[in-house]
């Protein structure tokens, strides 16, 4: 069945005149991103049949609680410590032998910043900020300076 779904998206990828598009409709196809889905009117759970939306979500939020539940459970019984008592610091101290090297950052300067902007690359879409690099870019001037003085404070 697969192979046959394989055929026959390549030929009619050969086929095409606009490559591209049918491409894509077939990853839309695919990927279901033309909107068809089946919707559940009832869901089954321990012989009783729940048809309300409320309920089905209660069910679903009940069987992964409880699976969340004994799953933790099961690695508390394989853990070698019981770490309900204690801090993860105090756990980390003790489960290795030799104390953690002292890390020393040290400050950086504004031209590793700039250097930094620099080597972006220059495209419209934004990151988490929504400020996309080349506008980062064309006012690395203006921000490369309050950047450094912000790294180095969170740095000491």
């Amino acid at each position: 069945m697969k192979e046959a779904k394989k055929l026959n998206y390549a030929d009619n990828i050969k086929k095409s005149l606009n490559k591209k598009k049918t491409i894509w409709d077939t990853a839309n196809l695919e990927t279901n991103k033309n909107g068809t889905t089946e919707k559940i009117n009832t869901l089954n759970i321990e012989e009783n049949s729940i048809s309300d939306s409320q309920e089905t979500a209660n069910a679903f939020n009940k069987y992964f609680l409880n699976a969340a539940k004994s799953n933790n459970t099961k690695q508390n019984e394989l853990s070698f410590h019981n770490l309900d008592n204690t801090t993860p610091l105090h756990y980390l101290m003790h489960s290795f032998k030799n104390p953690f090297p002292n890390i020393n950052l040290k400050c950086i300067l504004t031209k590793e910043v700039e250097k930094v902007i620099k080597s972006l690359k220059p495209k419209n879409s934004s990151g988490y900020d929504g400020i996309p690099t080349k506008v980062i870019k064309i006012s690395s001037t203006f921000i490369s300076s309050p950047s450094t003085h912000i790294c180095n404070k969170s740095l000491s």
